[in-house]
């Protein structure tokens, strides 16, 4: 019996309606940004410098804001309109309601990715540089070297600033890459295959390719909201050679199995939805490569279909250990062992001391401005948990020695935990999990379930999904003595 392919509620909502609540949240902004603007030209006029500058200030952000967005949202209600067709038209085929999509044709998003960078940078920018500017010469006490964490915000503008120029060099050296799907779209349980088309010259270490399924969470609410995105399964392909299409065009093929148990895409657009993610990158002389693209992945009637024997898939990639991998694995006659040394992850540890440092920053402020008491005593509490964390990323070592008929696993800052030995008779399954992510990088997890349902740790933070799965086999042959 097969699972029917959904069909999306595609509702009825007022496009109208919605426009016009748009249109009445942001003209208040569009008001501030026009009343201040008239009031810096005015002290201007009268030759008040300061509060000339203050004002304008005031109608870059708001007005900019305003504006904008309101632009952005009547330009946006024709494509919705359209969009909204489609559903009514093909309610069982959401891969057809973007025309890229139906299309296969996929473009990167380069281009929408250097204006926010760059809008994202001047806002920033425009606010933390006068605000540094004015805590330092109106009333801030000079004499409380806490004062000058103040500084920490321009420079981070200046960051978002390298990182605004990086996006705007590297989309006027690439340009803008298409993904062409063959076929559209993506099936579960089937694959995800076609090729990118990019404008450079070969690069010497070919090409990363990323497939991520993302569950994009919005949380809180109003100014308090915050979006995040959670892996929940990802690939990767290293080296992969591309074919020349010309004198610098090239084509990078992309070839990925999908499970039949992946979340396949939420075509309804928001921020509470699954989507899945290409990611292309090369390192090239000066400003690397990199792009990405939103594709369709979907559950269709392939994918309850069974597999052809002539089906033309990408072929499932061996069970290897990565040649760079930390992780050591010896064998001494019917025992292996695994060792998993501590720092082995720099970056992952490097990134996380650098947020420890920002919020020790934070929380100094803090207690410099005597902030109400609630503040110190949250902001202590989370400052612990990042202290743990950073230690364990940077000190923690497990060694699993695995025998015929059981395992033992030693886990602790420098490997000095407890043993503790599980006999094989008790073993269940050895498990792949997702566990810590950073960024977009997911890391996992080794985890051997007992016979009453117990988990232990057996292997943390490992950066390749093919070498958890590989050394998750090797444990389960170690303790069968295979």
């Amino acid at each position: 019996m097969t699972t029917p392919v959904p069909r999306y509620a595609v509702g009825s909502a007022n496009l109208n309606l919605g426009i016009g609540c748009a249109t009445a949240f942001l003209l208040p902004f569009c008001a501030v940004g026009v009343g201040t603007a008239v009031g810096s030209v005015r002290a201007l006029l009268a030759h008040d410098l300061y509060n000339a500058g203050f004002l304008a200030i005031f109608a870059l952000v708001f007005g900019g804001v305003g504006f904008t967005l309101l632009t952005l949202a009547w330009r946006g209600k024709g494509a919705a309109e359209a969009t909204a067709r489609r559903r009514q038209a093909m309610p069982d085929q959401p891969w057809r309601w973007r025309p890229d999509w139906e299309q296969g044709r996929i473009e990167d998003s380069s281009r929408s990715g250097a204006w926010v960078a760059a809008a994202g940078a001047f806002v920033w920018n425009l606010i933390s540089w006068p605000s540094a500017f004015l805590a330092f010469h109106k009333g801030v006490p000079k004499n409380q070297p806490g004062v000058y964490v103040i500084l920490l915000f321009p420079a981070i503008g200046v960051l978002l600033l390298v990182s605004a120029l990086r996006a705007a060099i590297r989309r006027a050296k690439y340009g803008t890459s298409v993904l062409q799907l063959r076929p559209s779209p993506g099936v579960v349980g089937r694959a995800l295959q076609g090729a990118v088309a990019v404008r450079m010259q070969p690069p010497a270490g070919g090409f990363r390719v990323t497939l991520s399924c993302i569950r994009r969470e919005r949380t809180g609410s109003g100014k308090n909201s915050s979006v995040s995105e959670r892996v929940l399964w990802q690939d990767v392909a290293e080296s992969v050679a591309p074919r020349r299409e010309g004198a610098d065009r090239l084509a990078v093929p992309v070839g990925f199995r999908l499970p039949a148990d992946v979340a396949p895409t939420d075509p309804i657009t928001g921020d509470n939805r699954v989507l899945w993610r290409l990611q292309l990158h090369a390192d090239t002389p000066g400003v690397d490569y990199d792009s990405a693209f939103e594709v369709p992945v979907f559950h269709t009637r392939d994918s309850d279909e069974p597999l052809p024997p002539d089906a033309d898939l990408p072929p499932v990639p061996p069970l290897v250990q990565p040649a760079h991998s930390k992780i050591l694995v010896t064998t001494r006659g019917a025992a292996t062992a695994i060792h998993f040394p501590a720092a082995r992850n720099i970056g992952a540890a490097l990134g996380v001391t650098a947020f420890l440092g920002l919020w020790t920053g934070a929380m100094y402020l803090i207690l410099a401005f005597h902030a109400p008491i609630i503040f110190p005593i949250v902001f202590g509490l989370f400052e612990l948990i990042l202290v743990f964390i950073a230690l364990s990323v940077w000190l923690t070592a497990t060694d699993v020695t695995l025998e015929p008929g059981a395992l033992t696993v030693r886990s602790g800052y420098f490997g000095a935990g407890r043993p503790r030995t599980i006999r094989a008779a008790d073993v269940r399954e050895v498990k792949v999990e997702t566990g810590m992510q950073a960024g977009t990088t997911p890391y996992y997890d080794l985890k051997l379930v007992d016979a009453t349902g117990r988990t232990t740790p057996v292997g943390t933070m490992i950066r390749d999904r093919h070498e958890a799965e590989w050394l998750a086999q090797r444990m389960r042959d170690g303790i069968k003595g295979s």
